[in-house]
C-alpha cells in the first residue's frame, strides 16, 4: 500500500512435537491472511520466505503447516510457497 500500511500477516507458533517432522520442538505454521486486493501478487510468498529465513538464521530446519484433505486451495498455496508434503 502507498502509505506502507501492513497488507498481510502470517503466523506461527512453536509446538512440541509434530507428525512427520525429525526436530522438537518445531515451529507451526499456523495461518496467514492478505488483504483481498493483494492475494497472488506474492505477498503470501514473500511472508513465508522471511519466516523460513529467519527460522533457517536460528537454526531451525523444519517449518510444519497441514490443511484438510480437501482443501485444494490450501495445498497448492503450500506447493507455491515451497513447503513439501510429509
Amino acid at each position: 500500500m502507498p502509505d506502507q500500511s501492513p497488507v498481510g500477516f502470517a503466523e506461527i507458533s512453536i509446538r512440541d512435537y509434530a507428525n512427520g517432522c525429525r526436530a522438537q520442538p518445531v515451529p507451526f505454521f499456523n495461518g496467514i491472511w492478505v488483504i483481498k486486493p493483494y492475494r497472488r501478487q506474492g505477498v503470501g510468498f514473500a511472508l513465508v520466505k522471511t519466516i523460513k529465513r529467519d527460522l533457517q538464521e536460528q537454526g531451525v530446519t523444519e517449518l510444519y503447516s497441514s490443511a484438510q484433505i480437501e482443501n485444494t486451495v490450501s495445498h497448492s498455496a503450500h506447493q507455491s510457497w515451497g513447503l513439501d508434503e510429509t
